[in-house]
């Protein structure tokens, strides 16, 4: 299995790409590098964000590259796709522009049987 420092390496050379910084990549990590660009170009997104890397999708890409991962590699994938979720969570900016007004998120009300009937029918 892969050391730790490894894996680091490879997780912060995602932060730097997503940075706009170039990558540095270990010796031997070229082709967990374009595995990981291939599944991160084609993941789902819903209206949170990104969706993480399935297992399906990693065994789908091996399959068509004719690739074979051991899991230690599966490991490594899931690293960097952690890296770049954290990454994409840290700088997401939820405040709104200046002057746009807003509606309240939550409630200042408890859910009461009467206000779930109102809301819901």
């Amino acid at each position: 299995m892969r050391s730790d420092r490894y894996v680091a390496l490879l997780c912060e050379a995602v932060v730097a790409k997503l940075q706009d910084r170039e990558p540095r990549l270990p010796a031997g990590s070229a082709i967990l590098w374009r595995a990981f660009a291939d599944l991160s170009r084609a993941r789902a997104w819903s209206s949170l964000g990104p969706n993480p890397i399935s297992f399906s999708e990693i065994e789908a890409w091996c399959r068509l590259n004719r690739t074979p991962f051991a899991p230690h590699h599966v490991e490594i994938i899931r690293a960097m796709d952690g890296a770049f979720l954290d990454h994409f969570a840290s700088s997401r900016n939820d405040d709104p522009p200046e002057g746009v007004k807003t509606i309240q998120r939550g409630s200042r009300h408890a859910l009461s049987p009467a206000l779930f009937d109102a809301v819901m029918g």
